[in-house]
């Protein structure tokens, strides 16, 4: 077993009675999403603390899409991945997943444009004619380039040009503790905000992709809540929401654990995500204080140790067995369990 490949101890359970982990590299449990406030629950505390003590053992395993605030100084780290996958053919018919990806990366360049047209106020067949690639040769970006080349309009030509070569190197930065960052541009409209979080998206899974040595990645997802929301222009809650299941599928065919850190519920049960961590929540999908939802929790310790404001307390949710465990989650002190390979001997 690896260095890495063991549980983390994140929380106690209620009543003292032992201690809780998590299998979070293991294939049967690397889905996590985190649902709770950003003010009012220990979330982002707990997450950075996970990406700190993964990041202490492997310095090439943690990387996050974050709504947190670009650093003043940091070292960026250019992923130019995409073009990498852009200049293969489509897989042969032999391959067992060729159509998943063909539509996976048909969906990327597709929801790209789809995202400059709104961002350009305009429907998207008037941004550009429809293109075609030579799926024999290439991914269906190269048929874009070709169309953009063929603009006569100068403005949008020249504006497309730029925005597809932003592609070819996509900014992350690598942080001292918590792993690779890429940070959501968010001074710009919804749309920008989504086509920023696109773009992240999108060079992972590329960089996945053109990993020669086998990596166990951490993938943590912070998505700005306004993306989520049910009261959200559709077409980003679209692009968003089947962004997210691409990264979801890494996790059956890569070593990549995905942790979704939100404020809304949204889109984590439509995502199979196997378990789910409840904290509190405030102007969300969901009111953990609302009553249908503490009837449906029957568990008046988890309230009444909010009311007494251990906002640390929090419901784990199995989706696969329907358990619900309650516990007091770690925002500091999360560690290995470096005697389970011991016991798995």
């Amino acid at each position: 077993m690896s260095n890495i490949s063991k549980p983390l101890v994140i929380a106690d359970y209620f009543n003292g009675a032992g201690e809780m982990a998590w299998a979070w590299w293991h294939e049967h449990h690397c889905r996590l999403a985190v649902i709770g406030d950003n003010t009012i629950s220990p979330k982002r505390g707990m997450i950075k603390e996970i990406a700190r003590v993964i990041h202490e053992r492997d310095m090439e395993s943690v990387y996050w899409i974050t709504g947190e605030d670009v650093p003043s100084i940091g070292e960026v780290i250019n992923i130019d991945a995409i073009p990498w996958v852009e200049q293969y053919p489509d897989p042969p018919k032999e391959v067992e997943d060729r159509n998943i990806f063909i539509s996976n990366r048909n969906f990327f360049s597709a929801a790209f444009l789809r995202l400059l047209a709104k961002i350009k106020g305009v429907f998207r067949q008037d941004l550009m004619p429809p293109s075609t690639y030579r799926s024999h040769l290439e991914g269906p970006v190269s048929g874009h380039l070709r169309t953009i080349e063929g603009l006569v309009d100068g403005a949008k030509k020249e504006f497309l040009r730029e925005q597809f070569k932003a592609l070819e190197s996509v900014n992350w930065f690598k942080t001292r503790e918590e792993g690779r960052k890429y940070y959501i541009d968010k001074n710009g409209s919804l749309y920008e905000q989504a086509l920023s979080f696109l773009m992240a998206v999108w060079s992972f899974w590329a960089h996945t992709a053109k990993c020669d040595d086998p990596q166990q990645f951490m993938l943590i997802i912070e998505p700005p809540k306004a993306l989520l929301m049910y009261d959200t222009d559709k077409d980003i809650q679209e692009i968003v929401t089947e962004a997210l299941r691409i990264m979801n599928y890494l996790t059956e065919v890569t070593t990549t654990s995905i942790l979704l850190s939100s404020e809304t519920l949204h889109p984590a049960p439509e995502q199979n995500f196997r378990y789910k961590l409840f904290f509190q929540t405030n102007d969300s999908d969901i009111d953990m204080w609302h009553k249908d939802v503490q009837m449906k929790i029957r568990k008046p310790e988890l309230y009444a140790a909010w009311r007494d404001g251990m906002n640390d307390a929090g419901m784990w949710e199995d989706a696969a067995s329907g358990e619900r465990l309650f516990a007091f989650f770690r925002y500091k002190n999360i560690e290995f369990w470096d005697d389970f390979d011991k016991e798995e001997d």
